[in-house]
């Protein structure tokens, strides 16, 4: 049986398909979303923060309940990414990536208890007291793109061939519409990324609008 992960958001949401290109894609209010990633055509799935992280089949049966980080309220499992051979997850509050391997046949976990820990190098910027690492995607083979909600903006980063080390090459990309973006999808050459909007207070979750806001993958800067 084929697995799969699923961060934050055991309740999905599935964005109606469109050929144009909305810059704004507005969510139902209250939604608080979170993870973000792409269906079948022009269809995505978003994640509410309001839900908890699991691992299940393809019939919706749990199959394991990972213990990522031992950090306590000092780390913050945020986004994942599936690859053939692993699953990659961010930490927002620390510098890390969580790493969880994959049958390559089957897709299945290879061990349900064994996670091994990626410490970023100091060329990720990180903000003390502030959410860093969030939104996670491979495109391109060999290129990574980072959502960098306190700095408002996503990053590209250069992957060595074997996507063991990279660089950060600061194409950063930016919207006047990102609000605590926090993780992205890619589809064609635009990237959807969704606005959670940290800074609304609890009691005006309920209400808050939210929004998908989309960017041109070539609209940035290099820096470097």
């Amino acid at each position: 049986m084929r697995s799969f992960g699923v961060v934050l958001a055991s309740s999905v949401m599935i964005i109606a398909s469109a050929s144009s290109k909305l810059d704004v894609i507005d969510l139902p209010r209250g939604f608080f979303p979170e993870g973000i990633t792409n269906g079948e055509g022009w269809t995505a799935f978003v994640g509410s923060l309001k839900r908890t992280a699991r691992v299940y089949d393809e019939d919706f049966t749990m199959v394991a309940d990972l213990a990522l980080a031992d950090g306590g309220n000092s780390s913050f499992v945020n986004d994942v990414i599936i690859t053939k051979t692993a699953a990659f997850f961010t930490d927002s509050f620390q510098p890390k990536i969580y790493k969880v391997d994959l049958d390559e046949e089957t897709g299945e976990l290879v061990d349900r208890s064994a996670v091994e820990t990626l410490v970023l190098s100091d060329n990720v910027p990180v903000v003390e007291g502030a959410f860093n690492v969030n939104g996670i995607e491979v495109l391109r083979k060999n290129t990574l793109w980072v959502v960098h909600p306190s700095g408002g903006e996503i990053l590209e980063v250069s992957l060595s061939a074997d996507l063991s080390c990279g660089s950060v090459a600061r194409r950063a990309l930016s919207h006047p519409m990102f609000d605590t973006q926090t993780t992205a999808m890619r589809k064609g050459n635009s990237l959807y990324a969704v606005n959670a909007k940290f800074g609304v207070a609890e009691e005006d979750v309920d209400t808050a609008a939210y929004e998908i806001v989309r960017v041109d993958r070539d609209s940035g800067e290099l820096a470097c």
